[in-house]
């Protein structure tokens, strides 16, 4: 018996194994990398247009000129220039037209917590979102943006699905608005230039998703997001936006805003010098102006889902317990002719455990539960999006916990039982099963004692 037993314990592992590979083999979808030839048709699919399909934003002229203003900085001398052509006429690889492009073109920031990262993967970022259905993971060459830290107290990570693009939220980038990609020399083909409007798409999805968070939305057409692609001799810069088309399928536009050569004068490379720098300070300040947008919206919205004690700010009540919330106990007097009344119910939740056999305690219990639940959902809850916060927070008085049934004592001495039942707090009229204990207060003391 114990042989067949074993023979079948090994049959039955053997067909788990064989149906969860069929399984895994019949969901499996083949996803595009940059380099492929399928790369185009699938983002195309996806509804990343490409530059020729694409209509400019409405704040198109506000970022011609944003990009060609004159900075206060003093340009670099022209030896510089001299050094970059000649480094760039010598790269044979992608590697050396970066090193060359950050060193004599690229601004680096020295504000704290405001970061570049180089060649990082997208890994935080969420699967098949529609425009990036069956491509690969994102890697560009070059973002940069506010570390996820920079955006305590409210946390990002949880309650923006799309904010954080790295696994690993301490080091990462959150919600950026500025991109790039470089090439080799003559590399600046039209899949390269989709490549850079598949990153500038992820970064408009998740600016939507902050901003629907907070039931907001740029107007129709604006954009916010900018990219670059570089190839050592020219430099391209494109924005980018998302809208609905007329069948209301998301479309998202790249459009050209600027292009400058780099290797043909002095005064040709400060001017492309000069427009790559405003294009990281008008992302800097899209970055840092819906920070605080998102910091300020949670610190507005703690008033009015938060129920805490008077003096103390939403912060304080951020480490308080959900399980304590629900446990708290409701002491309820009376007021007699301007004074309190002597009596005081006490409703004493650790005993719940013990009255199991009590079928009234448990429908007592399970509405309770039911009541509190919105309420621990959105104060525990780590993976609801933008759509789901983007409506206004419930009213406080939806988890404040209803008083219990009181019993009183009338002028003639005989009990008597409240009837009514709390309004929209869901609990039956009838008298609750749980133990309590009827008791009256300590003259001295103020504490109830029981009888």
């Amino acid at each position: 018996m114990g042989k067949k037993n074993q023979q079948k314990g090994k049959e039955l592992k053997s067909s788990r194994t064989s149906y969860q590979t069929s399984t895994r083999n019949s969901v499996s979808v083949k996803t595009f990398s940059t380099a492929q030839s399928g790369f185009v048709k699938q983002a195309s699919a996806n509804g990343l247009l490409s530059t020729n399909c694409s209509e400019p934003p409405v704040n198109v002229e506000e970022l011609k000129m944003r990009f060609v203003r004159r900075r206060e900085s003093p340009p670099p001398p022209e030896e510089h220039y001299e050094k970059y052509v000649e480094a760039v006429e010598n790269s044979t690889n992608e590697a050396s037209i970066s090193a060359n492009f950050i060193q004599h073109l690229l601004k680096f920031h020295c504000d704290k917590g405001y970061i570049q990262k180089f060649d990082v993967s997208f890994t935080g970022y969420p699967k098949n979102v529609g425009f990036n259905y069956r491509l690969a993971t994102l890697q560009p060459d070059f973002v940069e943006g506010l570390v996820t830290f920079q955006f305590e107290p409210f946390e990002v990570y949880k309650h923006i699905s799309a904010a954080v693009i790295q696994e690993n939220f301490n080091q990462s980038v959150a919600l950026p608005h500025i991109v790039g990609e470089w090439k080799s020399k003559g590399k600046l083909s039209d899949a390269a230039v989709l490549q850079v409007g598949y990153a500038g798409a992820a970064l408009v999805y998740s600016r939507n998703q902050a901003l629907a968070h907070m039931g907001k939305s740029d107007p129709p057409g604006h954009a916010a997001v900018t990219t670059f692609i570089t190839d050592g001799t020219l430099l391209k810069q494109y924005a980018h936006y998302a809208k609905k088309s007329a069948s209301g399928e998301t479309k998202y536009y790249q459009c050209l805003i600027n292009t400058e050569i780099l290797d043909n004068s002095y005064e040709q490379f400060k001017k492309g010098r000069q427009s790559c720098r405003n294009a990281q300070d008008y992302a800097k300040e899209q970055s840092y102006k819906l920070r605080d947008e998102l910091i300020e919206h949670w610190q507005q919205n703690q008033e009015r889902y938060r129920v805490h004690p008077a003096g103390q700010d939403a912060s304080a009540c951020d480490k308080a317990d959900a399980d304590q919330a629900t446990r708290a106990t409701t002491t309820h007097r009376r007021a007699n002719d301007g004074v309190y009344g002597q009596e005081a119910i006490l409703v004493d939740d650790e005993d719940d455990e013990d009255d199991e056999d009590d079928g009234d305690d448990e429908e007592d219990e399970a509405s309770d539960e039911e009541h509190i639940q919105p309420y621990s959902k959105h104060q525990l809850s780590s993976r609801h999006s933008s759509a789901q916060h983007s409506a206004a927070p419930p009213s406080s008085k939806q988890f404040l916990s209803p008083l219990p049934p009181h019993q009183g004592t009338s002028s003639d001495g005989h009990k008597r039982k409240s009837s009514q039942s709390v309004p929209g707090s869901g609990l039956s009229s009838k008298p609750s099963g749980k133990k309590s204990c009827l008791g009256k207060l300590d003259s001295r003391s103020g504490s109830p004692r029981a009888i």
